[in-house]
């Protein structure tokens, strides 16, 4: 009896997923590649007892094709295990921006290099910030999603969707409308807040301003032309020009590398915030310790501590 349940449910296991998949997206409205991370999981989980399948089109439906394409491939490498970014790569990316190579390769890469700046400072996923592919479901981050704000002497602030309409020549933090987060099941968005360094290097404030320079009128993307491709292409080869293998690299060792950033100061609560996790386990699995977290503890662990005998 158990061989014939095998049988019958290896013929169906591919229709039945692929009918699975229609639900998710047409009943439940879920993005695409939500949707093929499910489906993947699904079959797993049945293909232990009813055998491996190919998942098969059953209803004339562009979003499920795209998601029975993804998911009939090898998943690609768990995001997480990306290697964190950092402010010194991001120093790379902006001198590797200004190479012959960079020039060579890339239509404007001092915008891919602002993308970087602010894909780090604000711990973006590349589906949140890209001009197209993933972000294709909920819509890229447009010039509108991007507003300046200066302090004023009161205390309060003053605020512009034009960096260059303020008091004073340069803003004194930014917030970004970021939309197509996982958790954000009613594409409103979420506002969230960076303010400027005030430092060498890298800033968030910096890279919007000029970012937004670039784009003429407020519906268009911020960053036009950009994929998850390309930009991580862009990082990997920021990536070797700053002397790393960057194969270890890709679009989400940006957000990976800001959330160990502020974890590795104390700031576990507004990595929180920044991330937009649902909860604190999820956000755990970005961490990546460093190498101050450990100091002193060899030493600890050459206290002699007493055996108790029964």
């Amino acid at each position: 009896m158990e061989s014939r349940i095998k049988t019958t449910s290896k013929e169906l296991l591919g229709v039945a997923i692929s009918d699975f998949a229609l639900t998710l997206l047409v009943e439940f409205g879920l993005a695409v590649g939500t949707t093929v991370g499910y489906i993947r999981t699904a079959a797993q989980a049945l293909e232990t007892w009813g055998g491996p399948c190919e998942l098969h089109l059953r209803a004339n439906n562009r979003p499920l094709k795209k998601v029975l394409d993804a998911a009939n491939k090898s998943p690609a490498a768990n995001p997480r295990q990306a290697a964190p970014w950092n402010a010194d790569l991001s120093d790379a990316a902006r001198d590797y921006a200004h190479t012959s190579h960079g020039q060579a390769h890339f239509d404007d890469p001092s915008a891919f290099a602002d993308l970087v700046d602010l894909g780090f400072f604000f711990l973006l996923r590349v589906s949140e910030i890209a001009a197209s592919g993933n972000a294709a479901d909920i819509g890229p981050l447009l010039a509108r999603d991007v507003c300046f704000a200066w302090k004023r002497l009161d205390g309060g602030w003053t605020v512009s969707a034009d960096p260059d309409e303020g008091p004073r020549a340069l803003p004194d933090a930014v917030m970004l409308r970021i939309k197509g987060s996982k958790n954000d099941g009613s594409a409103a968005g979420v506002v969230r807040c960076q303010h400027r360094t005030g430092q060498p290097g890298p800033c968030p404030v910096l890279a919007a301003v000029r970012a937004r320079r670039r784009i003429s009128g407020g519906h268009l993307p911020l960053f036009p032309g950009t994929t998850g491709a390309n930009v991580t292409r862009f990082i990997r080869c920021a990536a070797q020009h700053a002397g790393v293998d960057s194969n270890i690299f890709s679009s989400h060792s940006l957000r990976r590398g800001g959330t160990t950033s502020l974890v590795a100061r104390g700031k576990m609560k507004i990595a929180f915030e920044l991330g937009r996790w649902k909860n604190p386990d999820s956000m755990n699995s970005y961490i990546v310790p460093g190498i101050e977290k450990y100091e002193g503890i060899s030493s600890i662990m050459l206290t002699r501590v007493s055996m108790v005998r029964c």
